[in-house]
């Protein structure tokens, strides 16, 4: 459930329309939604065991270790766009919600498995972590795509859909 809110919570208070797919003002919470939207849907036609809406479904089992080729290429598409899609709201709850989906769908490894921690001092040491990976990979996405407008991300963000869910809808209507 925790990525339903997440996008609710980006989308909140904005009025869809075809205009803000290219404006900055809504084109962030419109790009998280339709990402999230289309992981579940990976999620859900791949099988992957847990719920779909649940950030722990992503954790457990991380998202490239499911995919083939063609949808790690996807996936690949759909992390530079929510990289770069990050810096085009100034909201900081946004920016947030935004590292936030970033660092567990797309980087889910904790470091209290690695270093041998466990009880509370893993759980600090994972959540410390979480934060720090989310905010390391808003800043690589505002370094690095700064010169992106919301207009050039959604063929981006098409090739990746388009890679990643291909592959299933194909798998599914063949079988």
């Amino acid at each position: 459930m925790a990525l339903f809110w997440a996008s609710l919570l980006c989308s909140a208070g904005r009025r869809a329309s075809a205009l803000s797919l290219y404006r900055s003002s809504g084109a962030a919470a419109t790009l998280l939604t339709l990402t999230i939207a289309v992981i579940v849907g990976y999620a859900w036609l791949r099988g992957i065991p847990g719920s779909v809406l649940n950030f722990g479904t992503y954790a457990a089992m991380p998202l490239w270790e499911t995919a083939m080729l063609p949808q790690s290429m996807g996936l690949a598409c759909l992390f530079l766009c929510l990289l770069a899609g990050a810096r085009l709201d100034a909201s900081a709850m946004q920016s947030l919600v935004f590292s936030a989906v970033v660092a567990v769908c797309f980087v889910p490894w904790g470091l209290a498995a690695c270093i041998g921690l466990m009880g509370m001092a893993g759980i600090f040491a994972d959540v410390f972590f979480f934060w720090i990976k989310g905010i390391l990979l808003l800043r690589i996405g505002v370094r690095a795509f700064g010169f992106l407008r919301p207009i050039m991300l959604w063929p981006l963000w098409c090739l990746g859909a388009a890679l990643l869910l291909g592959p299933e809808l194909i798998r599914i209507g063949a079988g």
